[in-house]
């Protein structure tokens, strides 16, 4: 059985009016820098990219991907905590009997193991999908063929756009 979203929430990720709050995209934005770090290691240590002279390249694109990544974070988080609503059951309040307090808990702690699993889940897959196709198309694809700026700016662009791709894809599965 397939997990079902709401058609309206759906909707409005995909419009991008329903989205984090601005707490939760700076974290989602301070989550992206480390895997965006990744790539400018492997142009400066291994292909000997010059910091200083790709200094331009290197923050604008860093930056344009963290904020990329930053959004595929936030789509395959939604998805995945739909589909772990509609697999895990919820506390029931007859297990509590009269104490309604502590059933409040269970929900609540409930509906964070939840959220936390989604959000584990949407940083290692998004960032599998970026650091396998970032270095890829590094090493292999782009390399020697244009200056190690371009090469940079490529690559890294090629890799978020499919990782963001793959998790608007996955937002618009949920609503068919």
């Amino acid at each position: 059985e397939r997990a079902m979203a709401n058609v309206d929430d759906v909707d409005e990720v995909l419009r991008g009016e329903r989205g984090a709050g601005a707490g939760k995209r700076i974290g989602f934005f301070l989550l992206a820098l480390a895997p965006v770090a990744v790539p400018v290691l492997v142009y400066a240590r291994v292909l000997g990219m010059d910091l200083s002279k790709s200094v331009v390249a290197l923050a604008g694109g860093s930056l344009a991907t963290a904020v990329a990544l930053s959004l595929a974070y936030y789509n395959i988080a939604f998805c995945q905590e739909v589909k772990l609503e509609a697999d895990a059951a919820p506390p029931t309040k007859g297990s509590f009997g009269k104490k309604k307090s502590e059933y409040e808990a269970a929900v609540k702690a409930h509906g964070g193991r939840i959220k936390t699993a989604a959000l584990m889940y949407s940083v290692f897959y998004n960032n599998l999908i970026y650091l396998f196709g970032a270095v890829l198309l590094a090493a292999y694809v782009v390399n020697n063929k244009v200056s190690l700026e371009l090469s940079f700016l490529v690559s890294n662009g090629v890799a978020v756009a499919f990782a963001l791709f793959n998790s608007v894809t996955a937002v618009k599965q949920l609503h068919a």
